[in-house]
């Protein structure tokens, strides 16, 4: 009677053209068992990888799993090698690679045929079919066709359909019984459920216990056989590759920030220009309407002086009437007394009166000449002469100062231009400081003024960028402070070398001629496409004090500094006169030595001290500019304070000079005069002598009342005459104002005005009264001139605070473009670019930051809730997941002793250490809500959590790889052990690990949890014995005693298992008893009929005995 009837075993096994197999080969297994032995390397394993190759699809076949267990995938034995034959490898001498010899090198074919038998009629047979093409060795050109027939198909009656390639249409004509597919997964679906295989993992499962020679512990048969790899890995895999959208988004805004951080201080430079620039057009409106309102001022009192002088006038020609009308009576009662006199007096009295009026005429005379030459004596520091002695004395001095005169005006012009050159030339540099200045401040560039006028000329004719054309020096930063000054003094011809590339050149070169440049300029047309590869150059060479800035010609330039500038740097004459004949050198004070040439052995020594070494002025080199702005600007200070001592020493001269000409015009005016003009002593004592006379004159009565007459009419005249001659004078005098004030009103409002808003007006009117009580036509002038230079010096200041504002602008932009390049196409480091750096920072702000920001945050939620999420709750079910697992597998076991009267159970216990533990508060940490993503603080806090687990579960670290297969391998967070029970459940025995049991004991529990485990996955619901029985071991008790083994056997053969097994020679006697047929698989390599070598395999039989 056949052995488990209904049951179904493997029965028979068709090879054709299988790995070193050759031809057909038709092998019946005995449905007691069957054992497959050889030697080494002999064909066992190629025998069992052809049932393996039919029953699992090639993606999830891996060949002799037993021998490779420690073989990584795609290494070792695959399809192609047994399609072809594969039966040695050899070291290619010509390629240095290992290659294969074949059996069957060009286009073959290969069959596999199992046959599987219910013994009670029932059978069915599945077929896989494979071909290759001649010259195709790669498992994804194999062709491949399955079938499943009912009954016993012979496989070879499938080889005619075989001999071009795979003819599927003709063979399912002809075996329309049979179910075919291109498709294993199809194939199997169908062949599982004929032979009563449960699910594809139940065919997996077989196929792991294929290789389970070496279980020695529950551990490794439930992690390694039973249990699949957790999706943990899947989930942290994907977790990896979605990091990469949230990384890019978390840099992104990151990146965002920064630039708006870069940029941010822009906004205040803005505000800062603007008002320095509102306050600056504002004091200029203020400068402007000065002349305006001055004017307007004197205009206003001069209206007022007209009014008053008109009053005046009216009064003087009043006050004049009065007196002539006086002066006449006077006069006509004078000369009635002195008629009256003469009548009485005689003649005498008339000669007297005339010489007293002309001697008093001369005393008046001698008074004013006198009067004349104090005034001048003392107007140069001297004093009046008193006699004739003290004339001489001041005549003689007067004589010295005309003759020394002409010397010392001479001297004193001298000094005067002068100082007319020194303040010419401090205006000269001030101007070309201030223009470098102005030049420099709108950019970072340190190449001379005209030079870079000469360049943004030439950009504007042709439509060039700035950028596509630097200087030299733009692009060279000296790197070693302490010899900068050297290195700026030899590289100073190179950095005003303008570098444009080839392809431009020819314009470039057209506009040259074409224009007068008004400076020297040199062009370097550069193919900055070709390969610069620059010379070695030694430690103290000089091309490695300087560093070049990433550019286009950045290659050349390096290329350039190595071949024309290779000069070592040594620190004096001593260590100058060390180098070699071919080494160029320079000393730390710039004394450079050249290179020999070929045939001639001077040595040439330079300095060139025609600007001092370390003059920062003179400087071209960098890609920034701060250090000589602010040179030039205390430049353009110092030169300033030049002019204004020039200035002063100039006024001195003038004022000098001028005392000088008065001391000329006093002493002229001395040596003029003689002692008898300016003697009033003499002429005073000439009046008082006709006094006398006079006065004797009139001694009688008559006489003196006649002359007392005389006299009294005469004051009175003369009363008269000086009241008209003021009046006369008052009325010239306010006619003379009259007049000069209406003509200058009539000037000044002949003057245009420009238009003044009232509140400048107001503003001017106070600051000109600042410094003075009363703002009137005398002073306004004088204060306008205060305020004008008050105001220039405010204009001055805020051009500085402007011209500041620009460098922070330029240095702003700058340090961006150097970090964000690509902005370049948009944006130049210039303040003209002010406003698209304000446009870009306010995209930044607002839609850019807002937009990334959210993305990010939908990202990182997205991460932490499914992707994080999935491996959180994965952790944290792991071990009920797998509980549930070992559930049927207990139910397996309770059916069936493993000792007398005895049972086993499963228990699954947690083992998770600390680093697992740690791994999981972490994962709580990125997926709480501890940490949430609605605080954009809290949100990038938690990201870092996030970013910290991914980069480790992602990283190719061998120390992370094993980390992450610890906390990842939910199959290693618990640990099984074996509780050996009676009936009623008490715990008998208790097996916690391999180390407490024999070798014996070992094998059995773990192989009786495999048995346990099959019968579950192949039986039907509450059978004892599976319905699809065969279970294949390779390599089986290869390294186990006897005991061992057929405790193992025992086990199988308790559940109900058709065993065929592959082992070695020595197991024969022991397994013997266990199957019904035994073949013994021989390798030998041998000549075939065409001579050559051929390694095949070859089958013998050994009957049960």
């Amino acid at each position: 009677m056949s052995i488990h009837p209904g049951q179904y075993r493997l029965s028979r096994i068709q090879l054709i053209n299988w790995g070193t197999f050759e031809g057909s080969v038709d092998i019946p297994v005995a449905r007691e068992g069957f054992l497959v032995t050889g030697g080494s390397g002999s064909g066992k394993s190629t025998l069992i990888d052809a049932v393996t190759a039919v029953l699992l699809p090639g993606d999830r076949v891996r060949f002799n799993a037993a021998a490779q267990a420690n073989t990584p995938r795609g290494k070792g034995r695959n399809l192609v090698s047994y399609i072809r034959g594969a039966w040695r490898s050899r070291e290619d001498h010509a390629s240095g690679t290992v290659v294969a010899t074949y059996l069957r090198p060009k286009a073959t074919y290969s069959v596999v045929g199992l046959t599987y038998d219910d013994g009670d009629g029932g059978a069915h047979t599945l077929v896989a079919m494979f071909y290759l093409k001649s010259g195709h060795n790669s498992p994804a050109e194999v062709s491949r066709f399955y079938g499943l027939f009912p009954g016993d198909q012979t496989a070879y009656d499938l080889v005619e359909y075989l001999g071009s390639g795979i003819d599927k249409r003709r063979i399912k004509a002809t075996h329309k019984k049979a179910t075919f597919s291109e498709n294993h997964s199809v194939f199997a679906g169908k062949f599982r459920q004929r032979l009563g295989i449960a699910s594809e993992e139940t065919q997996y499962l077989l196929h792991r216990a294929q290789s389970a020679k070496d279980l020695q512990s529950l551990d490794d048969l439930f992690r390694d056989y039973m249990l699949e790899e957790p999706g943990t890995f899947g989930f942290a895999d994907t977790a990896v590759e979605q990091f990469r959208d949230l990384e890019g988004a978390y840099e992104k805004v990151e990146d965002i920030k920064s630039q708006v951080a870069a940029l941010e201080p822009l906004v205040g430079l803005q505000h800062k220009k603007g008002e320095a620039q509102k306050a600056r057009e504002h004091t200029t409106a203020l400068k402007r309407a000065l002349r305006t309102v001055g004017n307007r001022i004197k205009r206003d009192e001069q209206e007022v002086l007209v009014r008053r002088f008109t009053v005046e006038h009216d009064e003087a020609s009043s006050r004049l009437e009065s007196a002539a009308k006086r002066l006449t009576h006077v006069r006509e009662m004078e000369r009635f007394a002195r008629d009256a006199v003469e009548d009485t007096l005689g003649a005498k009295h008339g000669e007297l009166s005339a010489r007293r009026e002309a001697a008093a005429d001369n005393a008046e005379r001698t008074e004013a000449h006198r009067a004349r030459l104090v005034d001048a004596v003392e107007g140069i520091g001297g004093q009046a002469p008193e006699s004739a002695e003290d004339f001489l004395v001041l005549s003689n001095a007067a004589r010295v100062i005309t003759d020394e005169y002409p010397a010392a005006r001479a001297e004193l012009e001298a000094a005067s231009q002068e100082a007319v050159a020194a303040r010419t030339r401090a205006a000269d540099e001030h101007e070309a400081a201030d223009r470098e200045l102005r030049a420099l401040s709108r950019g970072t560039s340190n190449i001379d003024s005209r030079l870079l006028e000469v360049r943004e000329r030439m950009c504007q004719d042709l439509g060039l960028n700035l950028r596509d054309v630097p200087f030299a020096g733009e692009l060279i930063d000296p790197v070693d402070p302490e010899w900068e000054p050297v290195v700026q003094r030899l590289l100073g011809g190179l950095a005003a070398t303008l570098l444009v590339e080839s392809g431009i050149l020819p314009r470039i070169r057209e506009w040259i001629h074409a224009e007068h440049l008004g400076t020297r300029l040199v062009v370097s047309g550069v193919r900055t496409g070709d390969d610069h590869s620059s010379p070695r150059l030694a430690h103290n060479a000089l091309p490695r004090k300087v560093n070049v800035i990433a550019s286009p010609f950045q290659g050349w330039l390096q290329v350039e500094l190595g071949r024309n500038h290779n000069i070592l740097c040594v620190n004096g004459p001593a260590e100058l006169a060390e180098l070699g004949p071919r080494d160029a050198g320079v000393t730390i004070r710039g004394l450079r030595r050249f290179a020999q040439r070929t045939g001639d052995s001077t040595e040439r020594l330079e300095k060139d001290d025609r600007r001092r070494l370390g003059d920062r002025s003179s400087y071209r080199l960098g890609s920034t500019n701060h250090d000589k702005i602010e040179l030039l600007r205390q430049q353009v200070k110092q030169t300033d304070g030049k002019m204004q001592a020039a200035i002063h020493r100039q006024q001195e001269a003038k004022t000098r000079i001028d005392a000088l000409d008065r001391e000329l015009r006093a002493a002229e005016l001395i040596l003029s005069t003689s002692w008898a003009q300016v003697n009033t002593a003499v002429a005073r004592q000439a009046v008082a002598d006709l006094d006398r006379s006079l006065q004797e004159l009139q001694t009688t009565p008559e006489a003196a009342e006649l002359s007392a007459r005389l006299q009294t009419a005469a004051a009175e005249l003369a009363e008269a005459e000086a009241q008209w001659t003021q009046a006369h004078r008052d009325e010239s005098v306010t006619a003379n104002q009259q007049d000069s004030a209406r003509k200058e009103l009539e000037s000044l409002r002949q003057i245009p005005e420009a238009e003044v808003e009232d509140a400048v007006a107001r503003e001017l009117e106070t600051r000109l009264t600042d410094a003075t009580r009363r703002i009137h036509a005398g002073n306004v002038d004088e204060r306008s001139n205060m305020l004008r230079e008050e105001l220039d010096s405010e204009i001055a200041g805020f051009d500085s605070t402007l011209s500041r504002a620009n460098t922070q602008i330029t240095s702003t932009l700058s340090s961006y473009l150097q970090k964000w390049p690509a902005e370049q196409a948009d944006l130049l480091p210039q303040p003209e670019y002010l406003g698209e750096a304000l446009n870009r920072l306010g995209a930044l702000r607002g839609d850019r930051l807002a937009e990334f920001t959210s993305k990010f945050l939908g990202l990182m939620n997205d991460m932490s809730t499914r992707n994080l999420g999935q491996i959180a709750r994965a952790l944290r079910n792991a071990r009920r997941e797998i509980e549930e697992r070992i559930d049927p597998i207990n139910r397996s076991l309770e059916r069936s002793e493993f000792n007398t009267d005895r049972f086993l159970h499963i228990q699954v216990r947690d083992r998770r250490g600390e680093v697992v533990q740690e791994f999981q508060r972490d994962l709580d940490d990125a997926i709480s809500g501890g940490l949430s993503t609605n605080d954009e603080k809290q949100a990038f806090a938690r990201y870092q959590v996030i970013a910290r687990i991914i980069r480790r579960v992602g990283s190719k670290d061998s120390a992370d790889i094993r980390w992450r297969n610890l906390v990842l391998d939910t199959r290693r967070h618990v640990s099984f052990i074996g509780l050996e029970r009676d009936k009623e459940g008490r715990t008998i025995n208790t097996y916690v690990d391999s180390t407490s049991l024999s070798g014996g004991q070992a094998q059995k529990l773990v192989f009786f949890c495999l048995a346990a485990a099959l019968r579950y996955q192949l039986a039907e619901p509450g059978a004892q014995y599976p319905t699809f029985a065969t279970v294949i071991l390779d390599e089986a008790f290869d390294r186990a005693d006897p005991a061992f083994t057929r405790q193992t056997m025992d086990v199988f053969a308790s559940f109900g298992f058709h065993m065929v097994l592959a082992t070695p020679l020595k197991l024969i006697q022991t397994l013997g008893s266990y199957v019904g047929a035994t073949i013994v698989v021989s390798y030998r390599e041998a000549p075939d009929e065409q001579g050559e070598i051929r390694g095949t395999s070859r089958l013998s039989r050994i009957e049960a005995v």
